[in-house]
């Protein structure tokens, strides 16, 4: 599935989730406030963050280990990887970037990685870092296990190679962006290939392979199939036909492996030959119930005999533009099967990913807000804790009325800083200092 920087998502845009720390209503000095007042903001923002975030949050997947999932680099924390649970539970109120998908990536939370990850000198120092509060007992913090995540500069809030990336804002950027597939790095429409006039309809493709990972010394098996049926790549000259695929003419470039054209070249075989001894070879293999292994043992090898000529000397970025049905093309002998899953096995089988489920009951519904929750859980407590708890409360109030009730008499309205100031010193009176709320 292709996916660009421009399309809603509903399940992972946190950055736009309604700010837990608005001023509650009616906040005028001539006005004041009421408890139901509060009740009913609380309960206002809790509705309208379930309609923009409506997944489940109660689990933190670190257990699960290295997979592809949902990732937000928390720049509070020092710049680690967190999952789509904790970026709510754990890191609500701090500073996040949404990064989308990332493969074999094990959750950051808690752990030491979360706070190594970051330049910047205003992230919190590693003997701040709160534990997770989705994972139990052990296994909160502390932990320092082997981290084989890869932290590109995505983490930073860099995307793109271009020096607009670098200062990349998901509110003000206006042009699509596509995701590498290899990489899983993020790059404008027009720093592609495709320019500014996109010679290519985005309906044509479904998946980039951006100029870097195609380049590279170690990409021969990306390189191979360049110009292949699915495996679309421009270039200012060349032959009129490769892999059995005729050229496209688009302006002033030509476009090699579009999927609209399929017409053979009659100078080469390959296409027309090879598929039909394969089909024959499978159907061979299938009556005499041989395994997949031992079939593919027999299939000759379809893969692309030579290289492109442009790609060997590229004249522009060799930026590989897949279709939906670009696995069509691949090669199924033993040996080119081996060579994708060691070094390209989400290319070879689309690749399973992580996702949060979706929470069927809601639990930020008015009906369960978080006053609600709050009395349930009372009720819930044994009957010792539970008497605590209420004579606690009744001493709160008993001590807030007492600060209140001169301002009552005066008919003063109760600013900020004396609400702010007698929690503080409440705490102290309990004997458990509070940390000045932000």
């Amino acid at each position: 599935m292709k996916r660009t920087r421009t399309d809603e998502d509903a399940s992972s845009n946190l950055i736009e989730l309604p700010d837990p720390q608005a001023p509650a209503p009616n906040l005028a000095p001539e006005l004041g406030f009421t408890a139901q007042d509060l009740i009913d903001q609380q309960e206002q923002l809790e509705s309208e963050a379930a309609s923009r975030y409506p997944f489940q949050i109660d689990t933190c997947t670190y257990s699960l280990g290295a997979i592809r999932q949902p990732i937000y680099s928390c720049q509070t924390c020092g710049g680690g990887g967190v999952c789509s649970g904790c970026s709510v539970v754990c890191h609500g109120d701090h500073k996040l970037i949404e990064l989308f998908h990332k493969r074999d990536f094990r959750c950051d939370c808690g752990t030491p990685s979360i706070n190594l990850q970051s330049n910047q000198e205003d992230v919190w120092p590693p003997e701040q870092i709160h534990p997770c509060l989705l994972r139990k007992n052990e296994l909160n913090r502390g932990i320092d296990p082997e981290n084989d995540n890869s932290y590109s500069h995505n983490f930073q809030g860099h995307f793109c190679c271009c020096e607009r990336g670098k200062s990349y804002d998901p509110q003000t950027e206006e042009e699509t962006m596509y995701q590498c597939l290899v990489c899983e790095d993020w790059y404008h429409e027009s720093c592609t290939v495709l320019g500014t006039s996109p010679p290519l309809n985005d309906e044509m493709f479904e998946h980039l392979i951006c100029d870097a990972c195609v380049q590279r010394t170690d990409a021969d098996l990306l390189r191979q199939y360049a110009g292949a049926k699915g495996w679309m790549f421009f270039t200012h000259q060349g032959p009129e036909s490769w892999d059995g695929v005729v050229a496209k003419q688009c302006g002033r470039m030509k476009l090699y492996g579009d999927t609209t054209t399929l017409s053979p070249s009659p100078s080469s075989p390959v296409a027309t030959q090879l598929p039909e001894a394969q089909d024959t070879l499978v159907e061979v293999a299938d009556a005499h119930g041989l395994s997949p292994d031992t079939k593919r043992s027999r299939i000759s090898c379809t893969a692309p005999k030579k290289t492109h000529p442009a790609v060997l000397k590229p004249s522009n970025r060799l930026d590989l533009f897949i279709s939906a049905s670009f696995r069509q093309r691949l090669c199924e002998c033993a040996d080119c099967i081996r060579k994708w899953k060691e070094k390209y096995p989400y290319v070879l089988e689309e690749e399973q990913s992580y996702d949060p489920a979706v929470d069927a009951n809601d639990a930020h519904s008015t009906s369960s807000s978080t006053y609600d929750l709050g009395v349930a859980a009372l009720g819930r407590l044994p009957r010792v804790q539970m008497l605590e708890s209420l004579r606690a409360y009744q001493d709160l109030k008993e001590a807030l009325y007492d600060r209140l009730r001169p301002f009552a008499e005066r008919k003063q309205v109760v600013d900020e800083e004396t609400v702010r100031t007698f929690f503080r010193e409440h705490e102290e009176r309990r004997g458990s200092p509070s940390k000045d709320a932000k």
